[in-house]
């Protein structure tokens, strides 16, 4: 009987198919498996997970009402008819109500987790976008992209307490860890605004090399990262100086990002293989890995302890599930 012999090429070919399996038994510190894909229906464009992550909830841009899915059994168990396009939406901190924008109503809905009932609108400005919280959930900020302004809404009341006016077009907003700014990123003009909370003012200006679709700051503060409106690319801004100071090519076209484990990784839905969650390791600003999603995926979202993350698929009208191998 002849034996079979491993040529030098045969046996690396051998090592790299074992390495790549191993990489699905180590723990990569973000989540790097899709665990499941739920077909929601509807029209996909925005969701948020409850902090426990119990629960998904799905803003439909072409469909009014707000879908909700049960993380455990992978189901959807309720729609929320609320404002006329529901668009985008955010978790208020603590998990009771989730807000979701209108474009059409020019109002923000206020659906209360416990019962799914919807327990308040409110008017905001011109064609509110994407929302935002203060950490201790005080305040609600949207971006009103069609009046250039971000609405302040008191949520002990529901009840917009100023209008703050910044640059063209604001689609994005998101809060420093401490509450003091909030950032606008503004679609029309390559800029972000800032806006001091404390009285609600426009304190200051932040040049990007291109007009900017999304921000996010990371856990600790002193970065924010903003992503290219129709593109590659992503800029890294400190918030010391409110200076641009990298410019990340992700590789495929940027919308949506999260950060997961205490900001050591940043998640980002991008159209890399028609759908897929890139992660970029802010370590040194670098792709380290592409997950694939379901289709056209406009927004990735974590939950608290950062073990899933969930992706808005709108191409697929589904949510993709992304846990840890290693868990």
């Amino acid at each position: 009987m002849r034996r079979a012999v491993l040529t030098a090429a045969a046996l690396f070919s051998v090592v790299l198919l074992l390495g790549s399996a191993c990489k699905k038994q180590t723990q990569t510190g973000y989540p790097d498996t899709v665990i499941a894909t739920i077909p929601v229906g509807g029209d996909p464009s925005d969701l948020a997970m409850l902090p426990d992550g119990d629960f998904v909830y799905v803003a439909n841009g072409g469909a009014p009402y707000v879908t909700v899915v049960n993380v455990a059994t992978r189901s959807v168990v309720a729609h929320v008819t609320c404002v006329e396009v529901p668009y985008m939406i955010a978790v208020k901190p603590g998990g009771e109500f989730v807000y979701v924008t209108s474009e059409l109503d020019d109002a923000v809905a206020v659906i209360r987790t416990s019962d799914n009932s919807v327990v308040a609108t409110v008017p905001v400005g011109e064609c509110p976008h994407r929302l935002c919280f203060s950490p201790d959930g005080a305040f609600c900020y949207t971006a009103d992209q069609n009046s250039s302004t971000v609405s302040v809404i008191r949520t002990s009341d529901n009840t917009v307490v100023a209008s703050v006016p910044v640059g063209n077009t604001p689609r994005d907003v998101d809060c420093l860890p401490g509450g003091d700014f909030v950032y606008a990123a503004n679609l029309y003009e390559p800029t972000l605004s800032k806006i001091r909370t404390s009285d609600n003012t426009l304190c200051g200006t932040v040049s990007l090399p291109f007009t900017v679709h999304r921000v996010r700051v990371m856990p600790g503060g002193a970065y924010l990262y903003a992503s290219e409106y129709h593109g590659n690319r992503i800029a890294v801004v400190s918030t010391v100086g409110d200076s641009v100071v990298e410019v990340i090519d992700a590789g495929s076209t940027v919308i949506g990002m999260c950060f997961v484990g205490e900001g050591a990784y940043l998640c980002v839905a991008s159209d890399f293989d028609g759908g897929s969650m890139t992660v970029i390791s802010t370590a040194n600003n670098e792709v380290v890995d592409r997950v694939r999603t379901g289709d056209e995926p406009f927004s990735v979202q974590p939950s608290a302890d950062g073990a899933l993350v969930a992706s808005c698929d709108n191409g697929s009208q589904t949510v993709t599930l992304i846990g840890r191998s290693g868990d």
